[in-house]
């Protein structure tokens, strides 16, 4: 690939599994708020797995496997048209 950045980038992980990630992961965390009440300690444990989990949500966001560039719409056709003619087989 060249050095120039890209135009397009299409992430590979659907809507779908996004939502129900987050929602698993903050589900637990609001368990852990809601638990944390009236704790200082918690409350602390709490924040901290938030952070955790917003800083490791983006370095997964930022890795090469989870998305796929292009540099113009027809480099993006290209592959189209190479994974159109992989499915058809």
């Amino acid at each position: 690939m060249s050095t120039e950045k890209p135009k397009i980038i299409i992430y590979k992980e659907s809507l779908a599994q996004s939502l129900i990630s987050d929602l698993a992961t903050f589900g637990l965390i609001l368990l852990c708020i809601y638990v944390s009440q009236g704790s200082a300690w918690w409350t602390f444990v709490t924040g901290c797995m938030f952070l955790l989990f917003v800083v490791i949500r983006a370095a997964y966001l930022t890795k090469s496997e989870t998305h796929l560039r292009f540099n113009s719409l027809d480099e993006m056709r290209k592959w189209l048209d190479k994974q159109e003619a992989e499915h058809e087989h």
